[in-house]
This record gives structure tokens, sequence and C-alpha cells, in this order.
């Protein structure tokens, strides 16, 4: 039965049959005396590592997917002139609405590509759609499986194959945002080249502060408080180094 579960589960059966096998583990573990212990044992190990495996297709589709929407997005921000400025109002709207709408931002430089990269880091979007397409529209697509699944994964991080798991998922995200924020983030420093030195160094810290924090917000949205601490905990040195 849990191999057949296991062959094709929906997302949302993914944690709750992982809980499962976990008390079959346990049970097995605690009861020794019963004929055939260690080979169940052992079976239900290896539908564990299968259904571990399947949870981090699941994060990486996901991720992929949400990425994609971006790309789509700024594909047809790009395109759409005036009516890509009058999607960034409601999306500027609705981030307010949902907390990423705080830091106010400028124009950047980001293109779709194929197979997930950008493909042209010089592009220009129209003035407002930063925080609408890289960050709003990405939450939208990526939270509604991602948010559940990432806690349930960090409550079980105290075993060692959950931690290695939740390292996985941050690494598979981490990948994904830089593939999507970097050529944008380059554009946007490029852009303040012409300036003096002074407003050169106040231009670009000031951008990499906002993207840092629009980042910590995304990141805690989807990952939780303590991810985002470590996170921050992480940039606190170089970020008082640019100060």
């Amino acid at each position: 039965q849990f191999a057949a579960a296991a062959a094709a589960p929906d997302d949302a059966d993914l944690m709750p049959l992982l809980h499962k096998i976990d008390e079959c583990i346990a049970y097995v573990a605690a009861n020794p005396q019963y004929a055939d212990a260690v080979a169940y044992a052992s079976k239900f190990r290896q539908l564990q590592a299968r259904t571990i495996g399947l949870v981090r297709g699941c994060v990486q589709t996901v991720l992929r997917n949400a990425a994609q929407a971006v790309h789509a997005a700024v594909a047809e921000a790009l395109a759409g002139g005036g009516a890509a400025q009058q999607g960034a109002a409601d999306a500027a709207a609705a981030a307010a609405g949902q907390g990423l709408a705080g830091t106010r931002t400028g124009s950047g430089g980001l293109a779709p590509a194929r197979s997930g990269s950008l493909r042209s880091a010089g592009a220009v979007l129209p003035e407002g759609l930063e925080v609408s397409l890289l960050y709003v529209r990405f939450r939208a697509a990526a939270e509604p499986v991602l948010k559940g699944l990432l806690a349930e994964v960090e409550s079980k991080a105290a075993r060692p194959e959950y931690a290695r798991l939740l390292q996985d998922c941050r690494q598979l995200y981490r990948g994904v945002r830089q593939q999507l924020v970097e050529p944008h983030l380059t554009a946007k420093l490029n852009s303040f080249t012409a300036q003096p030195l002074p407003g050169l160094v106040r231009a670009g810290t000031e951008q990499l502060l906002r993207t840092s924090q629009l980042e910590g917000q995304l990141l805690e949205q989807l990952f939780g408080t303590a991810a985002a601490a470590a996170a921050a905990a992480a940039a606190a040195g170089p970020a008082r180094h640019m100060a």
C-alpha cells in the first residue's frame, strides 16, 4: 500500500505519507522482537527515502514554475508598454496587502530566457515593476504549495534526513532566486556608473539593501522566520561594511 501511494502521490499527500512511514519506522524500531522486524525496517527506510525524493522534486518543480511565471510576466511587461504600467499599479496594490510593497523601488533590468535563464540582462522594466514581478508574482506562484510543505519539513528538521531535505530545498530556492534577481540587480547597479563616486556608492548601497530587504521578506514568507533570521545574520557583516 505504501509503495502504491508513493508511486504518484498528490503534493498534498506527500507529508502525510511521510508521517505514516515515520510512524512505521518508529514502531518497528521499538519492537525488534517481531519476526522480520529488520526487513520491514529496511523497506520502510527505502520508502522514506523515495518519498523524501518526491518532496524534493515537488519543491524543485514549484520553484521552476514560479520562475517561468515571472519570466512570462516580464516578457509581457516589456512588450506591453502602457498595459504593463496598469498591471504594475494593480500588482503594487496587491503587494501592499501582502507585505511586499513596503519598499520604494525603481526601474530595473530583467528579461526572460530559454531554460529558466535570463536572455537579456540589459532590458529595462517599466518603472515600478520590480516588486510586482520579481516578488509578488513569484510568491503567488510558489506559496500555495511550498509554505505548508516547507513548514512541515522544518518541523521534522531535528532528524538528519529531514535536515538534509530542508537544506536541499533552501539550495534549490537560492539558485532560482539568484537566476531571477542577479541580472536585474546587475543592470540596476550598472545604471549608476555614470554618477559621481559618492552618488554611485549611495545609490548602489541603497539598491543592495532594498534588494536584501525584499529577499528577506520573501524568504520569511516561504520558509519561516528561522530561515530569514539565519540569512539576515549571514548578511549582517557585509551590510555593516557597506554602511
